[in-house]
């Protein structure tokens, strides 16, 4: 009996260690950031150091002036997307890349590397794999952020700000996207095929032609012919959208024969459709025929 205790004792010992593992946080948890600006997707993962007392962006700082960083902790931190950008008002072709800077006093270097596993190794950096290099300025903020963040911030239809913050630095980096591109090649390959005549996307692209200062004549001739086929019960709002289209290529009269048929399909709607139109749309068509009145 003595003798399987003793050999069984190893076994014990082990099971009784795995079962008394502690997790412990991560020194640098990592993060990701999942972003739409205009159609492009973004999606960044990285590591996030804190600052925990320590000095952080000087030439014998934590992130030490005038060296290459892997813009985090642990691992090289990536950005992909999946269309085409200007970054740092430079084009990069879709894709994912590892993201480098080089931090000094009243600039920042950004660069995107082909090469995604090199990781924290910049001593092995290769210049002849980057795909882009900016510079760009930092601005000192009045208070310190613990945590390194990286966010997408100042979004646009066509444009955007990558920024790195830590510390009391905030670092933003332009980011361009080529929405109205994007949106116009769907709407050339959409008109040229007549099995495509949905009302929603003749609205909907109509309505974009309008406000991206892209084409109103041809935004008014799409939502013209979206109100053609839409059985919709919110027509009476896009009848709306379209009187505004018209007032601004200065048709005054269309515009206030048009918002006059919104008040009668409106009047004529039932449910959440005429809730809306009671509540939103009929008061704003009172005030734009009123207005439009004087002018035509």
């Amino acid at each position: 009996m003595k003798r399987i205790l003793i050999a069984l004792l190893p076994a014990l010992f082990f099971c009784a260690t795995m079962d008394a593992q502690i997790n412990t946080p991560a020194p640098s948890p990592t993060g990701e950031v999942k972003q739409t600006v205009g159609l492009t997707e973004f999606t960044i993962n990285y590591s996030r150091p804190g600052v925990k007392d320590r000095t952080i962006f000087a030439a014998d700082g934590l992130v030490p002036l005038g060296q290459i960083w892997r813009t985090g902790a642990n691992a090289a931190t990536t950005i992909e997307f999946d269309k085409d950008i200007m970054f740092g008002g430079k084009e990069v072709a879709a894709g994912k890349y590892a993201l480098y800077t080089i931090p000094n006093t009243g600039s920042w270097t950004v660069m995107l590397y082909s090469d995604l596993s090199l990781g924290g190794n910049v001593g092995n950096y290769d210049e002849s794999k980057e795909v882009v290099r900016t510079t760009v300025t930092p601005v000192e903020m009045p208070m310190s952020v613990e945590t390194f963040t990286i966010s997408i911030g100042s979004i646009r239809d066509d444009s955007a700000e990558l920024g790195l913050i830590w510390d009391n630095m905030y670092v933003p980096v332009p980011i361009g996207v080529h929405t109205k591109k994007q949106v116009m090649a769907q709407l050339d390959n959409f008109a040229a095929n007549p099995l495509a005549q949905v009302a929603g996307n003749y609205l909907n692209g109509g309505w974009y032609l309008h406000t991206s200062g892209t084409d109103s004549k041809k935004g008014l001739e799409y939502m013209s012919e979206g109100l053609k086929h839409s059985n919709s019960p919110f027509n009476f709002f896009w009848m709306q959208r379209k009187a505004e289209i018209q007032a601004s290529l200065g048709d005054y009269a269309g515009a206030v024969k048009t918002a006059k048929m919104a008040h009668e399909a409106g009047a004529k709607a039932e449910g959440n459709a005429k809730g809306f139109y009671d509540n939103t749309v009929k008061a704003q068509l009172d005030a734009n025929i009123k207005k439009w009145s004087s002018k035509s």
